[in-house]
């Protein structure tokens, strides 16, 4: 039997991860529009597994997305952020969470909320081991 092989969807649209700018966000949105794409991202993430949804979550964002552009949402938009809820990376991380950790969309859309809440501190401590 012939096995077929998987390309990455984190490696065939030529994006480089973490995404660093809102074009990057932008395109992977956009990629992210196909069914198809969006459930084969879905199913890849879902492999990585976590020790928590917490973990699960710092996990896939820490490599999906920089701090220099988290700290530029929160999860509904608020305190003049953007709204990560808005963005299809978010119905991402529900649904590979939920298949990978029977867990529920509040759960998830709570650990966004902490991780998205500590990109400042990230980028601060971040800046001060590489200035």
């Amino acid at each position: 039997p012939t096995q077929k092989t998987q390309t990455s969807l984190f490696t065939k649209h030529k994006l480089k991860f973490p995404l660093n700018t809102e074009e990057d966000i932008s395109k992977f949105e956009d990629v992210l529009k196909s069914e198809e794409e969006f459930n084969a991202a879905c199913d890849e993430l879902a492999r990585f597994g976590g020790s928590n949804i917490y973990n699960f979550i710092k996990r896939r964002l820490t490599a999906l997305l920089s701090n220099e552009q988290a700290k530029n949402y929160s999860l509904k938009g608020r305190k003049g952020k953007k709204p990560f809820e808005k963005l299809l990376l978010a119905r991402l991380l529900v649904c590979a969470a939920e298949k990978s950790l029977n867990t529920t969309q509040k759960a998830v859309e709570d650990a966004i909320c902490s991780w998205l809440k500590r990109a400042p501190e990230r980028l601060q401590g971040y800046r001060k081991k590489f200035p």
